[in-house]
């Protein structure tokens, strides 16, 4: 498989070169989850995957309960679609659980623990949204030592356990809400149906992709990831170790400013394809792939950066080489949508 075909079926499968979904919840339905720590930023992964999309509706979205913000798949922030997020909870939360032990240890936080903390923090949940500092004061109330680093264990716990999710916003905060109160009940699914629907999910919308790569997004070991792809092979196209769902649209040259974070990026455990061979001194670390991204012909060419100051928005452009007029046109453009997105209607 060449690069050119590897990083044109992705831009389009990851709906970055031709959106097919109309509203926030249903890309992120296709994405199967979308790492998301930086709130704000998350919000333009998923609006510039939308036809036509701006920051507001990606807001509603998470504020109505359509898209949920949690810890999911590997221990950090995703966005999921509800109807999706239980069975993968059940799927990947013991394989999360086991990759902090050693950190909960270290914070003195074992089960006996987190049952009184649970109760504590469903308690105060009851028909409410609060706030990470609101149910820091629970726990401080109840004598129990919550530091910021240990209030991040505390928290992710009772989400992995599939008691708690994100709730509407307060204001610039997020809060969190009793998942039950949150999300009607769900059809659940067994383990051999989670791991064929996770599998299918991943390499339709991620693919081109090796199992490497699943078990990397999905946070997986790899001979349970190999049991999810053993399942749906036969419904994907694949080239050697690659599986996908091609995608016969037309090659575009678009110019990308992606977000910190993008599934585009991190998705993979294998990302050599996204440096060109000019640009492999600027890609010794891995920090650019975490970095706001300037993409041209599918791989890293740059980063942005982003000042908001009340009602106006500026964008910083950081090229690791000189464009061609055609380029810096068709990065202006980017630029013009990334704002359009941003600024308040």
């Amino acid at each position: 498989m060449t690069t050119k075909f590897l990083l044109q079926q992705r831009l389009f499968l990851q709906q970055l070169a031709a959106p097919q979904f109309n509203t926030p919840s249903a890309v992120v339905k296709h994405m199967g989850a979308i790492q998301a720590q930086d709130y704000d930023m998350a919000k333009w992964a998923v609006g510039q995957r939308v036809t036509t999309c701006h920051s507001s509706e990606v807001e509603a979205a998470i504020n109505d309960g359509h898209i949920i913000r949690t810890h999911v798949l590997r221990p950090t922030w995703h966005l999921v679609n509800p109807a999706d997020l239980r069975w993968m909870q059940e799927l990947t939360a013991p394989h999360v659980k086991k990759g902090i032990a050693h950190y909960d240890k270290k914070l003195e936080l074992d089960d006996a623990f987190f049952k009184k903390s649970n109760k504590l923090i469903c308690k105060a949940l009851e028909g409410k949204h609060l706030t990470r500092t609101e149910l820091k004061a629970v726990l401080d109330k109840a004598g129990i030592e919550s530091d910021s680093h240990r209030l991040v264990h505390i928290m992710i716990r009772p989400e992995l356990d599939g008691l708690i999710c994100s709730g509407a916003r307060k204001g610039k905060q997020t809060t969190y809400a009793l998942l039950d109160e949150r999300i009607p009940k769900t059809t659940s699914l067994s383990k051999e149906e989670a791991l064929a629907a996770l599998a299918l999910r991943y390499f339709t919308s991620h693919g081109p992709a090796t199992l490497k790569d699943f078990s990397w997004w999905s946070g997986l070991p790899v001979t349970i990831a190999k049991q999810g792809l053993e399942a749906v092979k036969k419904e994907l196209d694949n080239e050697g170790d690659y599986y996908f769902k091609s995608f016969t649209g037309k090659a575009t040259n678009k110019i990308y400013l992606l977000p910190n974070y993008d599934e585009y990026l991190v998705s993979y455990a294998d990302r050599t394809a996204l440096a060109h061979e000019k640009h492999a001194h600027k890609m010794q670390r891995s920090a650019p792939f975490f970095d706001n991204t300037i993409i041209i012909d599918g791989q890293v060419a740059g980063t942005w950066k982003r000042e908001i100051k009340k009602d106006d928005v500026k964008v910083s452009l950081q090229p690791f080489e000189k464009l061609t007029t055609a380029q810096e046109t068709k990065l202006k453009k980017a630029e013009k949508e990334y704002i359009n997105f941003t600024c308040p209607k």
